[in-house]
């Protein structure tokens, strides 16, 4: 599947790509959002070959790095956004990764490191959209918005917040594989960091204060078909609006960094020594292999 599809999506769901409130009328926010974030990952694949050699090779690898993917994180942390216009950084409590996410221009670089084991890598997408039959086109990913819709109002803390049910679908197709994935969401936004309508971006640059989303991938080719569902609802635990210094979306000196549009599979091998570090000094607290509570109800005081 290509990464494009992956982290469009997840960037949609966790919100940093739907934080920032930019209208003409509205001042954009610049500060500080902290939330709490229960997660539920899983993930599905079938070999197609009747290879036996091939069919054993393929699955060795898959174990490793799909069914075992230590990116897939099911249980509860706190993120951290920091937003200043274009440049966003998300600190991912669960797995102590920093993320940092800049445009300029129709190019998107997008950083992301473990400060534990001192690595990281960074890609860039230029965005070339382009508008027409199918939808809007990003970076090689066809959205197909299907619908927005306003459903009520609500308070998250002591914010008034209009609510939002939003359905679309990305879609890529990248040598012998194909894409799709379902999206559905539910947004608690304040109401003046709306701008629906932007293109066929869902609520292209609305503050989340808390949401649901029900994702669904399906990817196949001509070796293998994989499902992936996700469930990830975010709540507000405090927002605060100051100032932030550019100093803040640096990547520390100490860091190394690798460009994964040339080293590809360096990305893998990065995210499984951080795993494994975690869990090695005891600081990675996933959910139990049973499926957790699924909050998909934004009326609802949840608990976790």
């Amino acid at each position: 599947m290509k990464k494009t599809v992956f982290t469009f999506a997840l960037l949609l769901i966790l919100g940093i790509g739907n934080s920032t409130a930019q209208t003409n009328e509205a001042k954009p926010f610049e500060g500080e959002i902290v939330s709490k974030v229960n997660s539920y990952q899983k993930v599905k694949t079938k070999l197609k070959t009747k290879n036996i050699i091939a069919k054993m090779i393929a699955g060795s690898i898959i174990k490793k790095n799909v069914d075992n993917n230590p990116d897939f994180y099911n249980g509860i942390c706190t993120t951290t956004l920091l937003i200043k216009g274009s440049k966003i950084r998300e600190h991912h409590g669960g797995k102590n990764s920093v993320t940092i996410t800049q445009t300029d221009g129709n190019v998107t670089k997008t950083a992301i490191y473990y400060p534990y084991i001192k690595k990281g890598y960074y890609f860039t997408d230029a965005a070339n959209n382009a508008t027409g039959e199918g939808g809007t086109t990003i970076g090689g990913v066809t959205i197909n918005q299907s619908k927005i819709e306003k459903t009520g109002e609500m308070m998250v803390d002591s914010y008034k917040c209009d609510v939002y049910k939003v359905k679309y679908e990305l879609v890529s197709d990248t040598l012998d594989n194909h894409s799709v994935t379902n999206v559905h969401c539910e947004w608690a936004v304040i109401p003046d960091s709306v701008t629906a309508g932007k293109g066929n971006t869902p609520l292209a640059e609305s503050r989340v204060l808390k949401s649901t989303s029900n994702i669904v991938v399906q990817s196949t080719s001509e070796m293998l078909n994989m499902d992936m569902q996700f469930n990830i609802s975010s709540t507000l635990k405090k927002i605060t609006m100051r100032p932030v210094d550019d100093s803040e979306f640096e990547i520390p000196a100490d860091i190394k960094m690798v460009d994964i549009n040339e080293k590809p599979k360096e990305m893998i091998k990065i995210i499984q020594e951080n795993a494994k570090y975690l869990k090695k000094n005891g600081l990675w607290q996933e959910a139990p292999d049973e499926a957790p509570k699924i909050y998909d109800n934004l009326s609802e005081d949840w608990d976790y």
